[in-house]
């Protein structure tokens, strides 16, 4: 094959052609790595099964997430605060919300990463105006601290 005219030897020792297109041997290894992809139609015969597998377990979830997790509210005044650890607590007037019955201590903890309505009720104890304000607190129930926790409050009016 090297005596051939338009035979040449490229870098890797192989004889190729130069009256062909250097594009087409550019193409080899691509070819070769798409031998090993799979068809298109068995990828998308898995996606298709995977997401309707997904779908089905979304769906499934989303039917029991409220019976799960209900949320209380109570509206009422800011009768106490307490700051324990990273979080706030804090106490109503009206007692605590319907899912934290269990608790005695009425306390209402605010979590760390709640920090604009940590700051509400601090600027509302240090300003004197807690026991005039109104607020909704909306409540996920006892925790794993034993508090209720709270996860939002609303002022009224």
């Amino acid at each position: 094959m090297g005596s051939e005219p338009g035979n040449q030897q490229i870098p890797d020792g192989r004889m190729v052609d130069a009256r062909r297109s250097i594009d087409t041997y550019a193409r080899a290894p691509r070819a070769r790595a798409e031998e090993n992809r799979p068809n298109f139609r068995e990828v998308h015969d898995m996606r298709g099964t995977t997401v309707a597998a997904l779908l089905s377990a979304l769906c499934l979830t989303a039917g029991f997430a409220p019976i799960a997790r209900a949320e209380a509210s109570i509206s009422g005044h800011v009768s106490n605060v307490s700051f324990y650890r990273d979080y706030a607590l804090i106490q109503l007037d009206a007692g605590p919300p319907s899912s934290c019955v269990p608790n005695p201590s009425g306390w209402l903890r605010i979590p760390p990463e709640n920090k604009p309505s940590i700051a509400f009720i601090i600027g509302l104890w240090m300003r004197g105006d807690a026991s005039s304000t109104s607020v909704t607190v909306y409540s996920d129930g006892i925790d794993a601290s034993g508090f209720c926790a709270i996860s939002q409050i609303d002022p009224v009016g």
